[in-house]
């Protein structure tokens, strides 16, 4: 008695396969070719070549793991036609088998719902994941290592791996937040183990903050510091009014660069009391509910929200660049003063900092965009803000450790306990 199995994933091969073991067939394990549908056997097994059968999940250590996992992947272009009534299925107990298909359609996704799943994943995240996978596969290739599905050992090696190049602890985490993704994706939910890894990284931020490393955070862009980068971006240049129209309303809306990025003329909607800014989606708002960030209008000239954006569009307007409901709110400029394409979330770090350089405000050379988010709870808070309305307004938790290290940062001087008595 044999049997063939054409399974869509390793945990088909290891139910299927399993069960004819037990009974005394043999079994051979085909990978199908999602584009021919051509079969590759990748596996011949008998009951004889395994030990003792107790559990199916000692049979993945006799196969070849990794042609296995292809066939998650092998969308077949064509329905899968039920076996004729002459042609027995693998899964019966008695009869010459010769062909035979198991497929589960339960486990299938179609082309639409798949990219649906992506795009439900922010861009960000699928471009730093992606990054990091491609690393890690490439190690793995160089090491002999087994990628997918990988032991807890091969994680915490790769791991020691990238704190041999002296990555950041955040960027380590990154990696193995990634790796563990793409197993959840395949169908090895909780695998690998992460125990190993993250002990080998608590080793290297230890090893790190004896020789003096620490986590640098962009220092926050206080209210003056604000008002001399508006002061050294020219209200007479094209590039000088879009950098004017970002700092403004980055610092109002405590802003992240993928907000700033996103924004389109018609998110900008003029009120009595000044702007109301819509977020259509953010990084805590990924089911995209939407947000509106009310701005209020503002008694110094420069920095006023409402003079600023329009002063921007009208230069926009007069140089004939669209700027219809659905046109973006920022663009690059060129050398010769003409306005591009819209800006992306690096080009927005690149303006920030060259602003900020500009100006010659203090750790110039250390300010990012993020410097915007951070300056303006800062100066909220110091100006009495609570710290519910700070959250609410950023788009934060309130009870988010990022915020409230914002708050510390301006109650460690306030609330100082040797105040006065040095």
């Amino acid at each position: 008695m044999s049997g063939v199995v054409t399974a869509r994933t390793g945990d088909d091969v290891v139910r299927e396969a399993s069960q004819l073991l037990r009974r005394g067939a043999s079994v051979e394990v085909f990978e199908v070719d999602p584009k021919t549908r051509a079969q590759t056997c990748i596996a011949r097994l008998t009951p004889e070549s395994l030990p003792d059968i107790d559990d199916t999940d000692d049979l993945p250590y006799w196969t070849d793991r990794n042609a296995v996992m292809a066939l998650l992947w092998a969308e077949p272009e064509q329905p899968v036609q039920q076996p004729e009534a002459s042609t027995e299925v693998a899964v019966i107990e008695t009869g010459e088998v010769e062909t035979g298909h198991i497929v589960d359609v339960d486990h299938e996704l179609s082309e639409a719902a798949r990219e649906r799943i992506i795009a439900g994943v922010a861009a960000n995240t699928r471009r730093a994941y992606s990054l990091q996978l491609e690393r890690y596969a490439a190690w793995c290739a160089e090491h002999g290592r087994t990628a997918l599905p990988a032991t807890p050992e091969t994680l915490a090696e790769f791991v020691s791996h990238l704190c041999d190049l002296d990555l950041g602890p955040a960027s380590i985490q990154q990696a193995i937040a990634a790796v563990r993704t793409a197993h959840r994706l395949a169908g090895h939910r909780g695998k690998p183990d992460t125990k190993l890894a993250l002990d080998a990284l608590r080793g290297h931020r230890k090893q790190r903050a004896e020789q003096g490393a620490r986590t640098r955070k962009a220092p926050p862009i206080t209210q003056e510091m604000l008002r001399a980068m508006i002061d050294a971006s020219p209200a007479d240049a094209l590039v000088g009014l879009r950098d004017r129209v970002l700092l403004v309303i980055g610092w109002a809306m405590m802003g992240r660069r993928s907000e700033l990025a996103a924004l389109r003329v018609g998110d900008i909607a003029e009120t009595p009391d000044g702007i109301e800014i819509l977020i259509r989606v953010s990084k805590t708002d990924q089911d995209a509910h939407g947000a509106v960030v009310p701005i209020p209008r503002g008694s110094h000239g420069a920095t006023e929200p409402v003079r600023v954006i329009r002063a921007w569009l009208e230069a926009l307007a007069e140089r004939g660049a669209d700027v219809g409901q659905e046109s973006r709110l920022l663009r690059s400029v060129d050398r010769h003063g003409h306005p591009s394409e819209a800006i992306d979330s690096e080009s927005i770090n690149r303006v920030v900092r060259a602003a900020a350089l500009r100006a010659k405000v203090p750790n110039a050379e250390r300010i990012t965009a993020h410097s915007l988010r951070a300056g303006g709870a800062t100066s909220a808070y110091r100006a009495g803000a609570p710290v519910s309305v700070i959250a609410q307004h950023g788009r934060w938790s309130e009870k988010s450790p990022v915020v409230l290290g914002y708050i510390r940062a301006v109650d460690q001087w306030a609330d100082n306990p040797m105040r006065g008595l040095l």
